[in-house]
């Protein structure tokens, strides 16, 4: 049996912030569990929060003393691809939400620095979705055949679990509370339905003040842990993706 050579894959993450940031860190920590031996994965955590053009810079500068065999820029932190050796970097692009509220001369820095820079820079692209790829294409004028569509990976610990549908009030389960997940105007719609709004994630005065507006039945739970997550799942009757 012929033995593989060792490669070093660094995954490049972004430095969690205080309310947290799990879900690119949860797919990557899965695909990770699944890399062939040969592989020798680590991961890279910027030293700050994706925040000013300091920050960022610093964290640029880092990611380039950090580097591989095959370097991954997993999300959210596009613009760490700047250095990299284009050759040797994925980048995964997850979505180009920030495009569609930003304005001005902040619109025009993100695009830069989370799109035109990096995009151009790598060699190879993945998007999460058809829908993030258009995206790509029309804010970058990126060529349609540097970008791989590979959907999000679904971690193994997540499996049917049937139970009876709750026709009296059912369950409705939201996950996360960031303005991209939209859940002022979920808010908005289940106002008027017998139903229970299930919210996992802090939710701010704004959110609180729209549930009790709109007399909206929930709960809230945050900072759980991935066990707790699972039930949450099993518990609900519908699942509410208004991302």
């Amino acid at each position: 049996m012929i033995e593989m050579d060792k490669v070093r894959v660094v995954f490049f993450q972004r430095k969690p912030r205080h309310a947290g940031n799990f879900s690119i860190e949860f797919i990557f920590e899965d695909v990770r569990s699944r890399l062939p031996a040969h592989i020798e994965s680590r991961v890279a955590i910027s030293r700050f929060l994706s925040d000013g053009i300091l920050k960022r810079t610093y964290n640029i500068i880092e990611a380039f003393f950090r580097q591989g065999d095959v370097n991954h820029v997993t999300g959210d932190v596009n613009f760490l691809a700047i250095l990299l050796n284009s050759n040797k970097t994925v980048l995964t692009i997850h979505d180009c939400f920030l495009m569609t509220v930003k304005t001005g001369l902040s619109k025009l820095l993100f695009k830069k620095l989370f799109l035109d820079w990096p995009v151009k820079k790598v060699t190879c692209i993945t998007a999460v979705s058809e829908a993030t790829k258009s995206d790509i294409i029309k804010f970058t004028g990126c060529p349609a055949d540097k970008i791989t569509v590979i959907p999000s990976i679904i971690s193994e610990d997540y499996r049917p679990h049937p139970k009876d549908f709750n026709k009296e009030k059912p369950v409705l389960l939201a996950i996360g509370t960031a303005a991209n997940k939209n859940l002022l105007r979920l808010i908005e719609a289940v106002k008027d339905l017998r139903c229970h709004l299930s919210i996992v994630g802090k939710i701010s005065e704004a959110q609180t003040e729209a549930l009790v507006k709109n007399k909206v039945a929930y709960s809230n739970a945050f900072s759980i842990s991935d066990e707790e997550m699972r039930e949450k799942y099993h518990q609900c009757d519908m699942l509410a993706f208004p991302s």
